[in-house]
């Protein structure tokens, strides 16, 4: 379908806007998630041809950071933080994420309007939104996973395919679900040269891993990203809590169940591999409930493609014969309270002025369906969603933030600094100062332990430091041994998170 000069204005529009607003929360919140750092770090590695053997993250995202974050670090460029080059390149994945979903919603339904909503429902999920907007793999993998759906609906060769499922390989380990899902298809099919042909493409790509892997750890796929799922209890509130996960990643927009039966319908009639690559994608879920938020980032787009065209397809029939679309808009608004208190995950939490502003939109929102306004139902729908991203968004501005600012005071402290958070940030920020990882959890809370090993201050807080190793030094018998240097602390919800720093007494 060729668009007119107006739709790709709009379009190019939509985008410019939405990188505009992107890059103006890369000064909400001037920290990262723990990940992100590791990502950064070893980008710098690859910086000097190197990777570390500790390492589980793959290479391949790590390698675009490599590009420019060398030059940051070194302070070629004095005034950009290294974080900001981070977020431009997961930035720049997002807008071409985007730009997929969009060319893949026009090839499959030749039709502008489903195509931009699409777009749309996409660009603003709380999820997507928040997901590609860190320094994490998520929006690349994303990039190649639409890259590898929008290169099959051309009919390119499997070779081709399997080229671009190494891609993502390389970027996650949930690349493989790709040869598996497609693979599968093919075997179906009796298309034995193709799925030869896919297997071939994806181990030429894959293959610097797999042989590192083998020649290091004798594991074609060795990682530490297997062993988490043991650590979480799987239960009725776990299934919930991803039931939850799959019915809101849309925010206000219910996936409503007769919607999903149309779209698994044509899936299974016309993109038997696509629908073979979601079941496995979505049972992986069940399985890695942990990193759930993480697994739905590349996905909704997929969701949303499939999900938009029976949504409108409803909204263009009379209301008699779409009312169960009003029933399941008023269930959603029920559900999504109830879920928020009980059930929910990162971006189910609104705050009570989010959550008014949502009530009011939802209600809105079934006020212009009953009264058959179309545009105005789209159009609030989508503030609706976007209230939620922004939501999810300004919880998340404040993350470690206390360690962070506890961080660049401690920078200019003479003396070694010992400290054991899990935030990363403490271990980006001093990697030029002489610092202490206090990793015993096991040994005697001593003072004298510290002092022996030359350490002057210690860095406390009670952000992401799951075990609290250091927590010793803030008991009441300790002040004949250290003394508050700093505290910084901040109000989140209610629960007062801190960081401070100790000076030892010698």
């Amino acid at each position: 379908m060729k668009l007119s000069k107006k739709q790709l204005i709009l379009v190019g529009s939509f985008l410019f806007f939405y990188f505009v607003i992107k890059v103006a929360l890369y000064f909400l919140n001037p920290t990262e998630v723990g990940d992100s750092y590791r990502f950064l770090k070893a980008g710098l590695s690859l910086s000097s041809f190197s990777y570390p053997l500790n390492e589980k993250r793959l290479p391949l995202f790590p390698w675009f950071l490599s590009l420019g974050v060398n030059k940051f670090v070194s302070n070629e460029i004095k005034f950009f933080d290294p974080i900001w080059w981070g977020r431009f390149v997961a930035t720049v994945f997002c807008l071409g994420s985007l730009l997929l979903t969009f060319k893949i919603s026009l090839r499959l339904f030749n039709n502008f309007r489903i195509a931009f909503f699409t777009l749309l429902l996409t660009a603003l999920s709380p999820i997507f939104f928040y997901g590609t907007s860190r320094v994490l793999a998520e929006g690349q993998f994303a990039f190649f996973l639409l890259l590898f759906l929008y290169l099959y609906l051309l009919k390119k060769k499997y070779l081709v395919l399997g080229l671009v499922a190494g891609l993502c390989f390389l970027t996650r380990y949930e690349g493989a679900l790709l040869i598996f899902a497609f693979g599968l298809d093919a075997l179906i099919a009796k298309k034995f040269r193709n799925f030869g042909l896919l297997v071939l493409g994806f181990t030429l790509v894959a293959s610097p891993v797999i042989v590192r892997n083998i020649l290091i750890f004798a594991n074609p796929i060795k990682s530490a990203y297997f062993l988490e799922p043991a650590g979480f209890s799987y239960n009725f509130k776990s299934v919930l809590i991803v039931v939850s996960a799959f019915l809101f990643c849309f925010g206000n927009l219910l996936i409503s169940p007769l919607l999903l039966i149309t779209s698994i319908k044509k899936l299974l009639v016309e993109h038997r591999p696509i629908f073979f690559y979601l079941i496995m994608s979505i049972a992986l879920f069940f399985f890695w409930i942990a990193a759930m938020p993480r697994l739905f980032v590349y996905l909704i787009p997929v969701f949303a493609i499939f999900t938009v065209p029976p949504v409108l397809e409803t909204l263009s029939k009379p209301w008699f014969k779409s009312k169960f679309y009003l029933i399941t808009l008023f269930i959603n608004t029920i559900v999504f309270i109830l879920f928020r208190m009980e059930y929910r995950y990162h971006f189910l939490v609104l705050g009570k002025w989010f959550l008014l502003v949502f009530l009011v939109l939802s209600v809105a929102t079934m006020l212009f369906f009953i009264a058959d306004k179309a545009k105005l139902f789209l159009g609030f729908l989508a503030l609706s969603i976007l209230v939620s991203a922004v939501a999810y968004t300004i919880r998340f501005k404040d993350v470690y933030r206390t360690v962070y600012q506890a961080v660049l005071f401690s920078k200019d402290l003479d003396g070694k600094i010992a400290y054991s958070d899990e935030t990363g940030i403490t271990s980006w920020y001093l990697a030029g100062h002489d610092t202490l990882y206090f990793d015993d959890t096991d040994g005697e809370e001593s003072v004298d332990f510290l002092r022996s090993q030359s350490v002057k201050y210690a860095l406390v807080t009670n952000e992401f430091d799951e075990y609290r190793r250091l927590i010793f030094l803030e008991r009441e018998d300790r002040e004949n041994d250290v003394e508050l240097v700093k505290k910084f602390t901040i109000n989140d919800g209610g629960y007062i998170r801190y960081s401070k720093i100790f000076r030892l007494k010698y």
